[in-house]
């Protein structure tokens, strides 16, 4: 297994399971960072929420087998720490976007015509 001391979030796409931590947004850890210092307790919640909604985004496009993307700010960026994660947006970037689209179309029509799931 690949070192973990820095992720978020973990995907298994073969198995269709994911997981993610919200540890490392707890208060006191040496990845808190300076946006979440000095915020009032709304503030904070929304940042919390936003945080967990990112790495949720990240773990799904993971078990729809999106790599970490290298081309724009997008939600499928690898983080190192709080701070690249602040920075990306919640959501796909085009290529991205275009992948999923692409491993999407062939499963739905494979739902709508009623034929078994392909393996």
């Amino acid at each position: 297994m690949a070192d973990t001391s820095y992720e978020f979030g973990e995907a298994c796409p073969d198995k269709g399971v994911a997981v993610l931590s919200t540890l490392r947004f707890a208060e006191g850890t040496t990845t808190t960072t300076d946006a979440s210092r000095g915020v009032n307790e709304n503030q904070e919640k929304v940042l919390l929420l936003r945080r967990t909604l990112k790495i949720l985004a990240h773990e799904m496009g993971h078990l729809f087998h999106l790599k970490h993307c290298i081309f724009y700010q997008c939600v499928m960026n690898g983080w190192a720490h709080l701070d690249e994660m602040d920075e990306s947006p919640l959501h796909l970037c085009p290529i991205c976007l275009r992948k999923l689209h692409h491993g999407l179309v062939p499963l739905l029509l494979v739902v709508q015509q009623g034929r078994p799931r392909p393996q």
